[in-house]
């Protein structure tokens, strides 16, 4: 009896897609971003002009996370340029808690 030397008598294993990690700024930015929400919709329920404020102050920033990101995240979190980095931590500072 002979032992297979090599794998070719075995069925593979299925590839299995692996998620790549997430950098350091996008789970900052992700989680602010996540927060915000969280205010937006716990505002919806107030109907006051400050209410109303809020919430377009709130969109506003959220529109303009949604102009960088869409502008600068283009091959993934991993490849961002000098000048996209530059703006996500300048919008988290704007935007701290």
């Amino acid at each position: 009896m002979t032992i297979p030397t090599s794998n070719d008598n075995f069925p593979s294993a299925p590839a299995v897609a692996i998620a790549a990690p997430q950098t350091e700024l996008e789970t900052r930015v992700m989680t602010r971003r996540t927060e915000l929400i969280s205010e937006l919709v716990f505002l919806k329920a107030d109907l006051t002009v400050e209410g109303a404020e809020a919430r377009g102050r709130l969109k506003t920033r959220l529109s303009k996370l949604g102009r960088i990101i869409k502008g600068g995240v283009i091959d993934g979190w991993t490849t961002l340029s000098t000048a996209t980095t530059s703006q996500l931590d300048q919008w988290l500072v704007e935007n701290h808690r």
